[in-house]
């Protein structure tokens, strides 16, 4: 559960700091990645999704208090 809330946090904060953070990924109600619709796993090479990095910076600035032991190690893995 603190890992849910973690990126619950980290989204939020994203979008009310830059309205916009997510515009262009999100147009229309569909799904796009470095200017083209949806995500393409055969591509070589892999391309990250476009907001990749600033999520992130977003999950590194967020304060949880109260994290489980195993949230934290999650979170230790990843970042």
């Amino acid at each position: 559960m603190d890992s849910v809330r973690l990126i619950a946090k980290a989204l939020t904060k994203m979008v009310e700091t830059d309205v916009t953070a997510f515009r262009s990924t999100l147009r229309h109600g569909k799904f796009y990645n470095n200017g083209s619709e949806g995500i393409d796993c055969d591509s070589e090479p892999v391309q990250p999704w476009t907001n990749g990095h600033a999520i992130m910076k977003a999950l590194r600035e967020v304060k949880l208090y109260s994290c489980s032991i195993y949230s934290m190690y999650i979170i230790y893995i990843y970042v």
